[in-house]
């Protein structure tokens, strides 16, 4: 399930961070290693620039495996080599390692290293960036676990700003923005460093993307809400000092997807900004289309901001936002001038729109509205108090349908200072994502997780996590394991041991497969109002051989789900009730049929 969801974050988080380039790279080389066979790695990039190997072939089914000494070489060609990492660029692949010492996945130089060449590795486990005379970016997640992990890295040439993300999530970041002073005519290596640093591992489906030509990073930034009305200008970046620009600016924006005269606010300009004119709570429109020296014209994105206003705006969850924590505060910018807030707040549209749930005043831009339920969606406005009361605008969101309390991804802090047991190495390994490890002993081990404030379990049905026993042979049984929910002063508010567990499970290439523990809470939620600890017991087992663990993952809370569908369930709550007849009613008579004087009568 984890590894499942790393898909959609990974698409997700590349998309807000790169804006406006990711939306229109383009794709300079591509070396995906599935050619099971020969010393050529082909290009299937529009430009043919195949890599040679040197060394032992390695080839896998869809992957190459380096040994610590093969590699390959894409040779620079000016006349078919397009790709200047001087400018923005992103690396993509897949790989896995369990290599600690230095290995190079990619590197770009001519054999010697000189500024300006640029080496991707992994070193110590983690993932690293570094480019020669300008810097270094650091990873922060342990990659050298021998699981596959997908990586990216992006450079922004016209902020310098270096990212690199692994399995979606940000891994590290820093500025090299003077990467845009040493020129990239270097060959590039996959594999190896200048003759050592050479990668142990798999590696597969490699990527080079180079960003347009377009104007980008512009000031508003894209999509901004609450912009200042004393602003009096726009700016941008340009890719190319060569380039002149056409501006157009309206608050309709097909004016300025047209290019209409009205719109035009600048005509073959050299400079980077454009004069304007703000109004209180409007939208803009606008963009910046780029003309080559040839005259050639290169169409910019349309890019839009708002100006702040009376009312509230930018609330948090994002309106429609879907997936949201059950113990989510909400949160908004204050309109101008506003003294304090109105907020109003249900799971019933018509009593937020209009108005009949009583409102909370607040004077802070937050509000807490106690622990949700699971998979509902909640409306909600606020209405700024000044000098008049200004209503807000209509918002929801939709609750998660499991709220996961631990997934036991630790990246940069130590798991054992969370979850805390006897003994100083009891937990391993330490930094990970996959699960939490407690090896069997003699005695009893306890875990236990502190939250920093006590948590409301009340809303959901079972206590659900992932587990499994890993026991070598000549154990008559594997131990008994016991999770006990307490309060603040220690007190036992529930508590179950686990029956009748599945033992030595097979892996899969997402690490290890896991069953599922399900533990009713619902007959019990009236005491679950208030959890402060979470604690995990393994029992003491005889003669525990040095391996045998039990592991834990993705702890988390779910509501009931239904098994089939029931004809009558309007409302999708797995029964059926008078609130299904509510929908029925409120619903009688209508007819959508097509063509509409059938309906009734046909």
């Amino acid at each position: 399930m984890k590894k499942i969801k790393l898909v959609f974050a990974f698409c997700s988080v590349l998309l807000l961070f790169t804006g406006q380039l990711q939306a229109g790279k383009a794709l300079f080389g591509e070396w995906m290693f599935n050619n099971g066979a020969g010393t050529i790695a082909q290009d299937t990039s529009s430009y043919g620039n195949n890599a040679n190997l040197a060394g032992v072939a390695g080839w896998g089914s869809d992957y190459f495996s380096f040994n610590g000494s093969n590699y390959f070489t894409v040779s620079h060609t000016p006349s078919l080599f397009k790709i200047d990492m001087s400018k923005s660029f992103e690396i993509s692949m897949s790989f896995r390692t369990t290599q600690m010492s230095t290995g190079t996945l990619m590197s770009r130089h001519n054999g010697t290293w000189l500024p300006g060449c640029k080496e991707l590795y992994v070193n110590g486990g983690y993932l690293n960036f570094g480019c020669g005379w300008v810097g270094t970016v650091f990873g922060s997640t342990f990659v050298s676990d021998g699981y596959w992990h997908d990586l990216s890295v992006i450079f922004d040439a016209g902020t310098g700003a270096f990212t690199t993300y692994v399995d979606g999530y940000s891994d590290g970041s820093g500025n090299l923005a003077a990467i845009v002073s040493f020129p990239d005519d270097y060959d590039i290596y996959i594999g190896v460093h200048t003759a050592y640093a050479n990668f142990v591992g798999d590696i597969k489906n490699v990527r080079i993307y180079q960003f347009p030509t377009k104007a980008y990073n512009p000031n508003p930034s894209n999509g901004n809400v609450g912009v200042s009305t004393a602003i009096t200008q726009v700016s941008w970046l340009t890719p190319d000092a060569n380039y002149t620009y056409d501006v157009y600016f309206s608050t309709v924006q097909q004016d300025v997807n047209s290019n209409a005269t009205s719109a035009k606010i600048g005509n073959h300009q050299s400079v980077l900004t454009a004069a304007v004119t703000l109004a209180i709570g409007q939208t803009y429109y606008w963009k910046v289309n780029c003309i080559k020296p040839d005259t050639t014209v290169i169409p910019g994105d349309i890019w839009t901001f708002t100006t702040v206003s009376y009312k509230a705006y930018s609330p948090n969850p994002t309106s429609e936002a879907t997936g949201v924590s059950i113990f989510k505060q909400l949160g908004w910018t204050a309109g101008l001038n506003a003294t304090s807030h109105k907020v109003y707040f249900s799971d019933k549209f018509a009593d937020v729109d209009n108005g009949t749930v009583t409102p909370a005043t607040v004077t802070t831009t937050s509000y807490n509205p106690g622990t949700l339920k699971l998979d509902t969606t909640y409306f909600w406005r606020v209405d700024e108090v000044a000098s008049s009361t200004t209503r807000g605008d209509l918002w929801s969101f939709t609750t998660s349908d499991v709220e996961i309390l631990d997934n036991f991804q630790y990246v940069t802090n130590d798991l054992r200072t969370v979850w805390v047991g006897p003994g100083t190495n009891e937990m391993s390994p330490f930094y990970n994502h996959i699960w939490m490890k407690i090896p069997y002993s003699t005695t009893d081990q306890t875990f236990t997780r502190t939250f920093a404030n006590a948590i409301d379990l009340s809303k959901g049905a079972i206590l659900a996590m992932d587990y499994r026993h890993d026991v070598a042979g000549g154990l008559p049984a594997v131990a008994l394991v016991t999770v006990s929910l307490l309060d603040a002063g220690n007190n036992v508010l529930l508590s179950s041991q686990l029956s009748d567990p599945v033992v030595n499970w097979p892996t899969n290439d997402y690490g290890l497969y896991v069953a599922n523990w399900n533990i009713p809470i619902w007959t019990q939620r009236a005491t679950l109002t208030a959890v402060k600890k979470i604690s995990i017991k393994v029992s003491g087992v005889a003669s525990p051989g040095s391996t045998d663990a039990f592991f834990v993952d993705n702890l988390r809370i779910a509501g009931p789900a239904c098994t089939t569908a029931i004809p009558g369930d309007l409302d999708n709550d797995c029964q059926v009730s008078f609130s299904d007849f509510a929908v029925m009613a409120q619903n009688w008579m209508q007819c959508n049929r097509m063509p509409l004087d059938t309906c009734w009568n046909f």
